[in-house]
């Protein structure tokens, strides 16, 4: 029967540990062990090896770990991982996106597609009868350039003296009218942009939209100018009277 082997110091025990029962420690972790007599001596002095690989089993992991479940490769392994922690940040992302869409859309940031359509199309609606009261309003005026009154007629018949050979000439002075009828057209035009910008809205439900927003954003102005007031040590009752002079706002929403 072989005889049993004696470590005889704690740097023979962490040296046998490494390199020859193949466990991860440090020579730290031995001292300690052993002066809390966790690994403890023979009666005669040093380690038995018996007893140190029993410590070890139950206090150390193996350098190499033969269990079946790791057994794929450590750079799969290492993939799976990451691509673990890129799906948890992901969806983290997700969270945080959908959380200030909420509370955007809280704050009326947001209007909802189908009214904004309804919108437009009333819009486009003003648009087209105007324009088309312009025809119907000007149609006497328009006719009028090109010889729709009998004082128009009676020019362009004595311009011609009924000779055909001046159809050229009459042709020319009908295109001189142009610029009258251009100039018609562009006044109407200048009243309807005019209309459509004047900040009036043509749906119901935009106008309650839009009011909801400037109330959320006058109330975020309220509360920024409070907390700047607080920071400085004044009174908040005076936040009205500040907005009313400066225009405030957070870092953020500059940027």
């Amino acid at each position: 029967m072989a005889e049993a082997r004696i470590l005889k110091n704690v740097h023979q025990v962490y040296k046998y540990l490494r390199e020859e029962a193949g466990f991860q420690v440090s020579y730290g972790k031995v001292r300690d062990a052993i002066s809390r007599r966790e690994l403890p001596q023979r009666r005669g002095g040093g380690w038995v090896e018996q007893t140190v690989v029993q410590w070890a089993r139950a206090a150390l992991a193996p350098t190499v770990d033969e269990s079946a479940r790791l057994d794929a490769p450590q750079g799969g392994s290492s993939l799976l991982g990451e691509q673990k922690i890129a799906r948890q940040v992901s969806l983290m992302q997700l969270k945080e996106s959908r959380e200030r869409f909420s509370l955007a859309k809280d704050r009326s940031r947001y209007i909802e597609t189908p009214v904004v359509e309804r919108e437009l199309a009333e819009r486009w609606t003003a648009v087209k009868l105007l324009l088309r009261s312009w025809i119907q309003e000007s149609g006497p005026d328009v006719a009028a350039l090109f010889g729709g009154d009998a004082e128009r007629a009676q020019e362009l018949v004595a311009l011609v003296e009924g000779n055909a050979d001046k159809a050229d000439e009459l042709s020319r002075r009908q295109f001189a009218v142009l610029p009258e009828l251009v100039a018609s057209f562009e006044r109407r035009l200048a009243e309807v942009l005019n209309n459509l910008s004047s900040g009036n809205w043509f749906t119901e439900e935009m106008a309650s939209a839009w009011a909801q927003y400037q109330q959320s954003v006058e109330d975020e102005e309220l509360e920024t100018a409070r907390e700047l007031i607080t920071l400085v040590g004044g009174n908040q009752d005076a936040a009205p009277k500040l907005l009313g002079r400066f225009w405030i706002a957070p870092r953020e929403v500059r940027q």
